[in-house]
């Protein structure tokens, strides 16, 4: 009886450490596949591309369920331009591309080093914002929390 449970409990542990090593290596490839991923394209036809998915996106272009709030920012042009990328910064970001009127920045998750791509484009009365996760089918919230975090880091700086 005894050796039958031991047997049993031996069975269950390599299971699961095969579930575990099965797990760690389709996440790892998540985890590559974000950083090898080409950035979003930018601006195209005058506005941010559309979110793939707005479970791990949200966009300020868009008036489906992605939708968030545009930026505002009380100076324009080059010094807009300036705050927002400080902010960027600030908050985490790596400014990968500045064009005049666009930004694009990636930040990298600290526990498991996903890479999310935040773009802005400045326009009158303030700034398109569009942030969103290269793969998985959720954020679980980062992207809004994100955006929100820039909003707070701008008008920070604008004190």
């Amino acid at each position: 009886m005894r050796k039958t449970i031991l047997k049993i409990l031996l069975l269950v542990l390599v299971a699961f450490g095969a579930f575990v090593v099965f797990v760690a290596y389709r996440f790892r490839r998540l985890v590559i596949q974000s950083r090898t991923m080409s950035p979003p394209p930018g601006v195209v036809g005058g506005k941010l591309t559309v979110c793939a998915s707005p479970m791990r996106c949200v966009n300020s272009d868009e008036s489906s369920e992605a939708n968030i709030a545009s930026l505002s920012i009380s100076v324009r042009g080059d010094e807009a331009q300036r705050r927002v990328e400080v902010a960027l910064v600030k908050i985490g970001g790596s400014v990968r591309t500045r064009q005049p009127g666009y930004l694009h920045a990636e930040f990298q998750s600290k526990l498991f080093g996903f890479v999310d791509d935040v773009e802005i484009r400045f326009c009158e009365g303030g700034a398109a914002v569009r942030s969103s996760s290269r793969v998985g089918k959720s954020d679980l919230g980062a992207n809004k929390k994100r955006v929100e975090q820039l909003r707070a880091a701008l008008a920070e700086s604008a004190r």
